[in-house]
């Protein structure tokens, strides 16, 4: 598509596949990335037709700037550029500036039985990702009606609760030492506290909030509340654990099998042989019917509804999308009179 217009019109077209591959850098390591280059390629190469439409997104990505085009050639190129774009073997280096001022945080409450660096790095670099896959389901959603599937690359996450052991650890610091003492970058350029520290180098009161709120998110209730976004923007995640055997845990690949169980994807996991694994994921998305009807249930009330599709043949396995949002009464009004059709 030659523009924004242009490309938001192909992709409300109902014959158009739309599809987006998401690099979670955030939680693949270089090891990953090599793994996965060329089955992204076969992907591509195998599934996107020449109506299709596909892009790619990471979460330092804002979803604002994910461009859908035709062409795999670029996304081939860049793979071969930025090879090592995993970064879940830097969990105590800040990357990024936001990232400096994590780690800046956390050594005001550095001491040398305990490190801080690495969960807060942690949990901002998760709160980074749930953020940007859930734009993504609010920027899907309203780009078109109709099924779209993301190629989600990664080597899992676990996503926890509040995170009572810094909670508490926090509280007993707070306890033991009265006020935390100021720490930053002094006029020559060192680690300085309190009154050898430049007091415009870091703001004590912006840490204290930054990780308080970081220990408290509830990542697993934000993990629930995306997969029904999902569901409720027709989207399908097919996860590719680019990690292999042995290199994640259960544990961390249980949320990548759960997108896809729950969204109606499939997904590659527990396996080395990832080429096999992502021509499975293109030939489940080699055939489909784009169905119609007229809804009976004339409330405008905004709500969800669901869906439920079954065959008659057995031994078949139905995919299909769980349902659709409901228009609202200022919708209906600007519409033609006649009978609403449901979703396609």
């Amino acid at each position: 598509p030659s523009s924004q217009r242009e490309m938001e019109q192909q992709a409300r077209d109902p014959k158009t596949r739309v599809f987006v591959v998401y690099l979670d850098m955030l939680h693949t390591t270089f090891a990953g990335t090599q793994n996965a280059r060329r089955p992204i390629v076969d992907f591509l190469t195998r599934t996107i037709g020449k109506t299709d439409l596909f892009g790619y997104m990471t979460a330092e990505i804002p979803v604002s700037q994910v461009v859908f085009g035709r062409r795999t050639e670029t996304i081939e190129s860049e793979l071969e550029r930025f090879w090592a774009w995993g970064q879940a073997d830097l969990k105590q280096v800040a990357r990024t500036p936001a990232e400096d001022t994590i780690v800046n945080c956390a050594l005001t409450l550095e001491r040398p039985d305990e490190r801080w660096e690495g969960p807060l790095l942690q949990l901002w670099r998760e709160d980074m990702l749930m953020t940007s896959l859930e734009n993504l389901m609010g920027r899907l959603g309203d780009l078109r009606d109709e099924r779209k599937s993301i190629l989600f690359i990664s080597e899992g996450w676990l996503p926890r609760g509040p995170r009572e052991d810094l909670i508490k650890r926090l509280a007993d610091r707070a306890v033991s030492r009265g006020t935390i003492p100021r720490v930053g970058v002094g006029p020559g350029g060192k680690l300085g506290i309190d009154a050898t520290m430049d007091p415009f180098s870091l703001d004590l009161r912006d840490c204290a909030a930054r990780i308080d709120r970081l220990i408290n998110i509830d990542f697993e209730y934000r993990f629930r509340q995306l997969v029904t976004r999902a569901n409720r923007a027709n989207v399908s995640f097919y996860p590719v654990n680019v990690g292999g055997l042995g290199a994640s845990s259960m544990a961390s690949t249980g949320a990548l099998k759960t997108l896809a169980e729950s969204t109606d994807g499939l997904g590659v996991i527990g396996t080395n042989d990832l080429d096999s694994g992502v021509r499975r994921v293109s030939d489940h998305q080699s055939a489909f019917y784009l169905l119609g009807y007229y809804s009976t249930n004339p409330a405008a009330d905004g709500r969800f509804r669901t869906i439920e599709v079954k065959v008659n043949q057995p031994g078949v396995r139905m995919s299909a999308r769980r349902g659709y949002m409901a228009p609202t009464a200022a919708v209906m009004a600007l519409r033609p009179s006649g009978p609403a059709p449901g979703p396609s």
